[in-house]
């Protein structure tokens, strides 16, 4: 593992550099790097930058590395000696993050240049290595000249996506734009695929199955939870954006922060919207035959979002470029850069969309078993009070899950939410996989009411599920605490929706209270 302490570090390479030099042969640092599960190195002639990034089982002529280069893990102040097989076999097995130091044999040959230039005959690094005392100094004048290269061209105003002479924090900001364009290209990709499968089977057989019509709505209600996060997420920057930058360049800044406001009203109605379609559709696409008016509202319903999506990605892109115009180490950069973070990691987590298993109403309805739910099952545990039963069935699906506090309980508990059923278990710390479970699993079709609280209230995320408990038909309530505002949300929409496809209207009186 890499030491926290940069003046450790710092230690342990003048003490590798002084053991590699006490056999009489003198050697150069070429970069100190840092990488999981591989390499990183640049083998470049005069500049830090353009680093060759080795994967794990990468040969080390793709490293740039020579016969006789030495590696030096700077914790351990281990020297490798390099055979090209050595260091792949070390490249193959690496595993943890390590901090290294490359160093390369310097040639006592030199040759006259024109000029007064003296260069190496056979090391390719071309920067004069000047060492003073113990320290390492090796890169110096590389930076030197990297840093006027930036200044020369950021004077001619050659600037481009990510631009020459920026910042560290623009480039980063830039970069999660293009990380944001990149995993929402294949979001909308995969949905457009789920989207494929479910418009082709309503046209062909004009219905869908239980097991297809319990997919279509987890990828929809994983797509609308992800569009009221991603909302929220838009909110925050677009206020941080209207209060610290207006005041700095009202030139610049004004008419990028009101297009990147239009998008964001536009993305939020676009949510509302699928919101509205989505009950639509629980009412409309359940009936045998579906009319052609609730194909379009699927269409509406995965497109309006994205799209937006893609407008507001668009907008952020311009308005990060002009941030660097002025001032781009204002701290309003970083946090910008770091909202787009969450939002890309969510809607990664959400790209997955499950695609639809469709079946025909002729065939047996026992569907396959669900790999992830037998992976949870694995991992059960039941203690005296909580009779065994089977978690992995024919058509049971993971539908969500998250950390919620139960009353009474003062352990931090997990609820997962499956097609049919609630399971709630008690996680033994985060080394030990195995999953306690709390209590019997609560049915969704038992469930006769169900109460979320008053919403606005700090700290009040309660949701009050009263069912009768089987075998008894005793009436019990199971409450449970959400962490957050944004978890409560989806819980109640998965709820609310499922509860009234499991069992009649007549038999549920769902308190709305909002």
């Amino acid at each position: 593992m890499m030491s926290p302490d940069s003046s450790q570090s710092s230690s342990d390479s003048q003490a590798a550099w002084a053991k590699l030099n006490s056999g009489g042969k003198k050697y150069t640092p070429l970069l100190i790097c840092r990488g999981a599960n591989g390499f990183g190195f640049s083998l470049t002639d005069d500049s830090p930058v353009g680093v060759c990034q080795v994967e794990a089982g990468s040969s080390a002529e793709k490293a740039g590395l020579q016969e006789n280069d030495r590696i030096v893990e700077v914790e351990k102040e281990d020297v490798i000696n390099t055979s090209t097989q050595q260091l792949a076999a070390i490249i193959r097995h690496q595993q943890k993050t390590m901090e290294v130091v490359v160093w390369r044999e310097v040639s006592t040959q030199r040759v006259q240049r024109t000029g007064s230039q003296q260069t190496d005959r056979q090391t390719p690094c071309k920067t004069p290595v000047k060492r003073s005392g113990s320290k390492l100094s090796g890169l110096g004048s590389a930076r030197k000249k990297y840093k006027q290269q930036c200044k020369e061209r950021k004077a001619k105003g050659r600037r481009d996506g990510v631009a020459d002479g920026a910042t560290v924090s623009e480039k980063k900001a830039l970069k999660m734009v293009a990380y944001l364009h990149e995993i929402e290209g294949e979001f909308c990709d995969t949905v457009e695929r789920s989207r494929c499968y479910y418009v082709s089977q309503l046209q062909q057989s004009g219905q869908l199955d239980e097991d297809s019509m319990a997919t279509l709505f987890q990828n929809i209600d994983m797509l609308i939870s992800m569009s009221r996060y991603f909302a929220s997420k838009l909110e925050i920057v677009v206020r941080q954006a209207d209060k610290k930058m207006i005041a700095t360049a009202p030139e610049i800044y004004l008419p990028r922060i009101e297009v990147l406001k239009q998008n964001y009203l536009k993305y939020v109605e676009g949510v509302e919207k699928a919101e509205g379609v989505r009950l639509l559709l629980a009412e409309g696409l359940s009936v045998p035959s579906p009319e052609q008016d609730d194909i379009l509202l699927l269409d509406e319903l995965i497109y309006s979002p994205l799209h937006h999506i893609q407008k507001v990605a668009a907008a952020f892109s311009l308005f990060l470029q002009s941030v660097g115009d002025k001032d781009p180490s204002l701290p309003h950069v970083q946090r910008i850069s770091s909202e787009l973070r969450e939002c890309c990691e969510l809607i990664e987590s959400y790209s997955q969309v499950s695609q639809p298993q469709f079946h025909s109403p002729a065939k047996s309805k026992s569907g396959p078993l669900d790999p992830e739910v037998a992976e949870i099952e694995e991992r059960l545990e039941f203690p005296p009070h909580v009779k065994e039963f089977t978690l992995c069935e024919p058509n049971r699906h993971k539908i969500y899950w998250s950390e919620v506090k139960v009353i009474g309980v003062k352990h931090k508990l997990v609820a997962y939410l499956f097609s049919d059923i609630i399971l709630v278990a008690r996680q033994r710390g985060w080394r030990d996989s195995k999953l306690s479970v709390a209590m019997d699993p609560v049915n969704l079709c038992d469930i006769i009411d169900v109460d979320y609280g008053a919403e606005g209230s700090d700290g009040v995320f309660e949701i009050k599920l009263h069912y009768m408990s089987m075998p008894d038909q005793e009436l019990c309530t199971l409450t449970m605490v959400c962490l957050d505002l944004e978890t409560k949300l989806v819980w109640k929409g998965l709820l609310r929706d499922r509860l009234v496809r499991h069992t009649p209207p007549t038999e549920h009186s769902l308190s709305d209270q909002v």
